[in-house]
């Protein structure tokens, strides 16, 4: 329970607005907020007896490296976290934010790096509780047969993020690992224009199995300029 003030803010993302959170020590809440969300009741209700008030100039430092960690432009995240959780939840969110980015894990093998074998379940629903999105990357937690299993914040969102992860880490790839990076970055655009209520264009979905299945650079960078695109 935060008897302190809780400061929040309300940002833009690629993925949709994130409402980030934080009390003394760090972020204590980040989530992807949908059409008709109320940012204050929500940080309301995860601390019912904080008093809040939206300070955006001082979380700018922390939203800002949320923004571009989710957007793909850093492959680095370091903002203090300030989250309070059982033990169990806590380990548990420890060992994700231990998952190098671009890389899964299922929740069995979290489960067994902790000693619990017949975990999977708890580990799931820690993962389900975590109170600060991105930050603790639960989207890298996959099912055991490689399905992308569950995601508090929409498939899309975590399918997004592991697209945009995967082609951070394949930047400085071979030619084929390029195509890749580009295709994965075509799948977040298609997410955000689905969360933003938009139909994407054909032509949109048509570039992207073209870079899947041809990953040469030079085509995409000449239909990029096109103005179909």
């Amino acid at each position: 329970m935060h008897a302190r003030a809780i400061e929040f803010a309300v940002v833009p993302s690629s993925l949709g607005a994130l409402i980030v959170a934080a009390g003394d020590k760090g972020i204590c809440h980040v989530r992807f907020a949908d059409d008709g969300v109320d940012p204050e009741e929500e940080v309301g209700r995860e601390f019912p007896f904080a008093p809040l008030r939206e300070n955006p100039v001082r979380l700018k430092p922390w939203s800002d490296a949320l923004v571009s960690y989710v957007d793909g432009h850093s492959t680095h995240l370091d903002v203090p976290l300030d989250v309070s959780g059982s033990r169990f939840q806590r380990r548990v969110w420890a060992a994700l934010r231990g998952i190098p980015r671009g890389d899964t894990r299922s929740y069995s093998e979290i489960a067994d790096s902790l000693g619990v074998a017949t975990g999977a379940r708890a580990v799931a629903r820690a993962c389900a509780t975590n109170p600060v999105a991105v930050a603790i990357p639960c989207h890298r937690v996959v099912a055991k047969s490689g399905d992308l299993g569950g995601y508090r914040w929409g498939l899309h969102r975590k399918r997004a993020l592991r697209g945009v992860a995967v082609g951070r880490k394949n930047h400085y790839g071979s030619r084929s690992e390029r195509g890749t990076r580009v295709a994965a970055l075509f799948y977040s655009l298609i997410a955000s224009a689905k969360l933003a209520g938009v139909e994407p264009r054909g032509y949109l979905r048509e570039t992207t199995l073209r870079a899947v299945r041809n990953p040469g650079t030079a085509t995409l960078a000449r239909d990029l300029k096109s103005p179909k695109f």
